[in-house]
């Protein structure tokens, strides 16, 4: 296994890895987020990375039931459509022989859609040694690439409908932005999100729900208060009250 590269990975026998049925069981219970700039080579500057293949072992050790791995970015530093092929593929099998599920996440720029659809296809592709990703999750929060909140929001929707059609019934997750935060704190941040023009789209929803950001004054500094009002306020926007948030 220490040997293992994307070149060579043709040549070797498949895993006895478990066949993959992407639904809700990945998103239940504790789990870590590492994105590129925590594990991907080519975005540390000629420095090692902080998290590797080997972290699993402390994931594990944690008590981490899920890794949530930013597999796929807009940048020059990964021209491909998967950050970095080899990395991705070391920690996806190593996480899944310890047990741990792997949820693969992207950022779309929504100015094309077409080269976001092609990132989230490649990372719902991805294979290795029989290994494929236990979920595939949409990081919705970018808002540069289409200025205008109303076009951006039409962007993000035919993503979204686009995604699920090319998804069948695969649950597909939504990492999108706190309610707190652009309903209550911020409302120039993402005006009229299209909450009710998602939920077809998605299966469950995870608020970046970063309540160290917020004063104490507001309240929100409360963890607890702060994912309560959250959770709340997204059922309520989607105007389904069982709907599954992590």
């Amino acid at each position: 296994y220490t040997d293992l590269g994307v070149a060579s990975v043709p040549v070797l026998l498949r895993d006895q890895a478990p066949s993959i049925d992407r639904g809700l069981d990945p998103y239940a219970g504790y789990g870590t987020w590492v994105d590129v700039y925590d594990f991907a080579p080519s975005y540390q500057g000629g420095g090692a990375p902080s998290v590797s293949a080997e972290s699993v072992d402390d994931m594990v050790r944690l008590g981490v039931r899920t890794v949530y791995l930013q597999a796929a970015q807009v940048d020059e530093r990964s021209p491909d459509p998967v950050v970095d092929p080899e990395a991705v593929a070391r920690f996806l099998v190593r996480a899944q022989r310890a047990g741990l599920r792997v949820v693969a996440w992207y950022l779309p720029r929504l100015a094309d859609i077409d080269r976001d659809l092609h990132h989230l296809g490649a990372i719902a592709d991805f294979e290795v040694l029989g290994h494929r990703f236990d979920g595939v999750a949409v990081d919705i929060e970018w808002t540069s690439g289409v200025p205008d909140h109303a076009a951006r929001s039409d962007k993000l929707v035919e993503l979204s409908e686009r995604l699920r059609e090319d998804s069948g019934d695969e649950v597909l997750g939504a990492i999108v932005l706190p309610p707190v935060q652009i309903e209550v704190v911020n409302p120039a941040f993402w005006p009229d999100f299209p909450w009710k023009e998602l939920a077809p789209s998605y299966d469950v929803w995870l608020p970046m729900g970063y309540c160290t950001e917020r004063t104490a004054a507001s309240g929100y500094k409360d963890g607890r208060v702060y994912i309560d009002e959250n959770v709340r306020r997204i059922r309520a926007n989607l105007g389904d009250e069982d709907v599954p948030v992590h």
